[in-house]
């Protein structure tokens, strides 16, 4: 009876491990590779929406809203912004509609960051999300502008959507980048839609 038990035990332990390890899909963790390679796709995108917040402890200085739409080779881009105003003006914000204008679809987001080893640390990954922190010193590297300076504590969120089919890439669907520059806080939000 003893022999009987433990051969059912031995076999539904192995039947476990088969199934463990041949059910369901196959999970790949999300590495810097794969959200280049993610990145890589915002060409395709049909719409990409930005944000932009600039915040002092809870106060909002200015905020940017655009959205790009693709015509062609090109993005035509329109938004607004809202400002703080000093406190002399009458109103506390003021907001304006930006002049619609057009970019060049291959450069408007291709390229723009550096995701290289060397620019980022503490790497996190969670489900489809990957959060690096950017390395003191690294931020122009990491923008790929030489007009980034005095910024501290910057971190990158990337969220990548999972591959429609088994033969295309996974896209990216969007990016959150924060920041401190003097006093000030800096949200930038990208959403890319397919």
């Amino acid at each position: 009876m003893k022999k009987q038990w433990k051969f059912a035990l031995i076999i539904a332990c192995a039947a476990a491990m088969v199934l463990a390890g041949c059910g369901g899909e196959e999970t790949h963790e999300l590495t810097l590779e794969g959200v280049k390679e993610a990145y890589s796709t915002v060409v395709q995108a049909t719409k990409i929406e930005e944000s932009i917040e600039i915040k002092s402890g809870a106060l909002v200085q200015y905020t940017e809203e655009k959205v790009y739409t693709p015509s062609g080779n090109t993005y035509t881009v329109t938004g607004s912004t809202k400002k703080l105003n000093t406190l002399d003006a009458n109103e506390a914000y003021t907001e304006a509609e930006i002049e619609a204008y057009t970019v060049n679809r291959t450069e408007a987001f291709t390229g723009t960051i550096g995701l290289e080893d060397a620019n980022v640390e503490d790497v996190t990954v969670e489900g489809n999300t990957l959060t690096v922190t950017v390395k003191a010193g690294k931020e122009k590297d990491f923008f790929k502008l030489e007009a980034v300076e005095n910024v501290t504590a910057m971190k990158a969120v990337f969220r990548v959507n999972e591959a429609a089919q088994e033969d295309t890439a996974a896209t990216l669907g969007g990016i959150v980048v924060t920041y401190t520059t003097g006093t000030s806080t800096v949200t930038v939000s990208i959403a890319f839609t397919y």
